[in-house]
């Protein structure tokens, strides 16, 4: 190898290998004077740093050295990605984060009186408070509460069944169907807010399930009463079609054919409007219990784009409920 060339990646690797273990990411670094950032600069003079061929940054650097288990290809990120080695690492300040959480005592509390005044360290506690609760099992817990609430008197709305048995009804049919856990657990919550809201009910369980699910059965679950009145609208002096002339659908496109629009009505038709029947032989709530926990340890806003302005501010006030979304 020539000697200038032979120099020039000794240094190069140097730079790299300082860059790696620095403990921060550098790249959005602006260089002063001129318009570029210090990632710039080594885009152009390393073609490791190029689309597939990228190398790792120091976030994936760190785990490898906090793991020793996983991102092993300093230059070439995609062996690690192929063989299933790669971690992204932790999010900035975690490592601190989780130092600091060792040192806690187990009933720590939190120092502030009025949340302004609140430390960093408020917040490590109260995001490991937040992780144990959760990971006992009490959201979930809370959420089928809401459905238990529905039984008997609670529930009892004149029809054959009251709304805990159409509760169950339906997420047992969506089960029997095939239908995926997700939409089961939809099924299953669909009208816990029935008896909060008769006229809106729909949007309460599609607001306490958002994080966690797709933004069609987000949908689903928000319009679902919508398209159930088809069924009996009229009967009530009223227009059965009003799912065919809600004026901002119809400008959106959502009618016959639209995937949301077929989701909706196929889940009313389906599962939803035949869950009244008298000893129909339902699955029992505990049963649903693991579905709903699946759902619910999701990573929440999984399906928004993770980084920049475009992010929803709801996904990102979400990073900062506790310790275990960031990791």
């Amino acid at each position: 190898m020539p000697v200038d060339v032979f120099t020039f990646y000794m240094a190069h690797g140097y730079l790299g290998t300082l860059l790696q273990h620095a403990g921060y990411d550098l790249s959005e670094m602006k260089l002063p004077l001129i318009p570029v950032t210090f990632g710039n600069i080594e885009t152009a003079v390393s073609f490791y740093a190029v689309g597939w061929l990228q190398g790792l940054n120091a976030a994936e650097h760190d785990w490898h050295h906090e793991k020793f288990t996983t991102n092993y290809a300093l230059s070439f990120k995609y062996l690690d990605k192929l063989f299933g080695s790669y971690h992204p690492g932790r999010v900035p300040g975690e490592a601190t984060a989780v130092v600091l959480k060792a040192k806690r005592p187990e009933n720590a509390r939190a120092s502030y009186t009025a949340l302004k005044d609140a430390t960093i360290e408020d917040f490590l506690i109260q995001g490991q408070a937040f992780d144990a609760y959760a990971e006992s099992g009490a959201i979930v817990n809370n959420i089928l509460g809401l459905v238990k609430n529905m039984k008997g008197q609670n529930g009892e709305i004149g029809a054959n069944v009251d709304m805990y048995e159409h509760s169950l009804q339906t997420a047992t049919r969506a089960r029997r169907d095939g239908a995926d856990d997700e939409t089961v657990v939809c099924a299953l919550l669909h009208d816990i807010g029935e008896v909060l809201s008769g006229t809106n009910h729909g949007e309460i369980p599609a607001s306490i399930l958002r994080p966690y699910i797709s933004p069609k059965n987000h949908w689903v679950l928000s319009n679902h009463e919508v398209f159930q009145a088809y069924f009996y609208l009229d009967k009530c002096g009223g227009d059965k079609d009003l799912r065919d002339k809600v004026k901002s659908w119809q400008e959106e496109g959502i009618k016959e054919g639209h995937e949301y629009y077929d989701a909706c009505a196929e889940f009313c038709e389906k599962w939803d409007q035949p869950s009244f029947e008298v000893d129909f032989g339902t699955d029992s709530l505990e049963s649903f219990q693991p579905l709903v926990s699946a759902v619910m340890s999701k990573a929440p806003f999984w399906w928004e784009t993770r980084t920049g302005d475009e992010m929803d501010c709801k996904a990102r006030l979400a990073a900062g409920y506790s310790l275990s979304v960031r990791e």
